[in-house]
C-alpha cells in the first residue's frame, strides 16, 4: 500500500471520508498503528529494524558519572547486544556488555550505592564482568575504570520504522525511506489497515461495532498479545514464499 491507499483502506472500513476523518487526525492513528505493530513484529523476530551505531567512549572519573551515561539512537526501540572496546588498539577488540539483571534499584542495594568506586570495585573490563543498566533516554555503563577510545562501543538496536509525514503519499509503504531508516514489510499493510480502524471505532466516545475481521483482531490486541497475530501472520507469509520459491525485492525491514 501506499499512504494514499492506506487512508482510502482505513476509511472504507470506518465508514468515513477525508471530512469526517481528516487527513491529520489519520496521521496520528496511523502512526501509532505503526508503532505498535513494529514492537509486536521484533517481539516475533527481532532481526527486523536493525540498525548498527557506533560512538565513542568518554574516559571515566571519580567525581563524574556522566561519562559512564549514553544515548540511545533516535527512534531507539530495544538494544539487540552491545559490546564495548576498553583498549585503544588497532583493530579495536570488543567484548560483549549485558543488561544488569534487575535495573537501577537492584543496583544500588548490591553496590552500596552508585560512585565511580563503588562501581571499579564490583565490574570489571573483561567479558562476563561488564554489564549494562537501561535508563529512560539511554544506558548506564558498569565496568571497570574507562579510558578514551574512539568508537569505543557499537550496538546493535531495534528502531522504530519511519512515521509518515502524510497519508497522501504514492510511494509503497514498505520502501525503506533512507539507508538509516525502515518502512513496514508490505505482509504487515492490511492487518496496519485493520489496527487503525479498530483504534478508531473503539476510542470514539460512543464507540462503532466493529467488523467480524476486527473483532478478532481486536481478541489479540486487547489482552496485549498483538505480537502473537502478527507471528501468525509472518509465518502464513514465509510458509507461501517457500511453497513458491520467490525472492523478495526489498528488504522487509532486515539490515542487509
Amino acid at each position: 500500500m501506499t499512504g494514499t491507499n492506506l487512508a482510502t483502506a482505513v476509511r472504507k472500513r470506518t465508514g468515513t471520508n477525508s471530512t469526517s476523518l481528516t487527513n491529520a487526525v489519520l496521521l496520528v492513528t496511523v502512526n501509532e498503528s505503526k508503532n505498535e505493530l513494529s514492537r509486536a513484529l521484533v517481539k516475533v523476530n527481532d532481526n527486523y529494524f536493525v540498525v548498527p551505531v557506533v560512538a565513542n567512549i568518554s574516559a571515566s572519573s571519580t567525581s563524574d558519572l556522566e561519562s559512564r551515561e549514553y544515548p540511545w539512537p533516535d527512534d531507539f526501540m530495544r538494544a539487540k547486544s552491545l559490546q564495548i572496546a576498553t583498549k585503544v588498539e588497532t583493530p579495536l577488540k570488543y567484548y560483549p556488555v549485558v543488561p544488569y539483571s534487575g535495573g537501577w534499584e537492584r543496583l544500588v542495594d548490591d553496590i552500596g550505592g552508585v560512585t565511580e568506586a563503588n562501581i571499579i570495585a564490583e565490574f570489571s573490563n573483561e567479558e562476563g564482568g561488564a554489564f549494562y543498566v537501561s535508563l529512560r533516554r539511554g544506558f548506564f555503563l558498569l565496568t571497570g575504570t574507562l579510558i578514551a577510545v574512539t568508537n569505543g562501543y557499537r550496538m546493535h538496536c531495534n528502531v522504530y520504522p519511519a512515521d509518515l509525514a502524510n497519508v497522501t503519499g504514492t510511494t509503497d509503504l514498505d520502501v525503506d525511506p533512507s539507508t538509516t531508516t525502515f518502512g513496514v514489510p508490505r505482509v504487515l499493510h492490511e492487518i496496519w489497515a485493520d489496527l487503525c480502524s479498530l483504534k478508531y471505532k473503539t476510542e470514539r466516545v460512543n464507540p462503532l461495532p466493529l467488523t467480524t475481521r476486527e473483532t478478532f483482531v481486536n481478541q489479540f490486541y486487547s489482552e496485549g498479545k498483538l505480537d502473537e497475530l502478527v507471528g501468525r501472520i509472518i509465518n502464513e507469509e514465509e510458509a507461501r514464499s517457500e511453497l513458491f520459491g520467490s525472492l523478495p525485492t526489498y528488504n522487509n525491514g532486515f539490515d542487509y
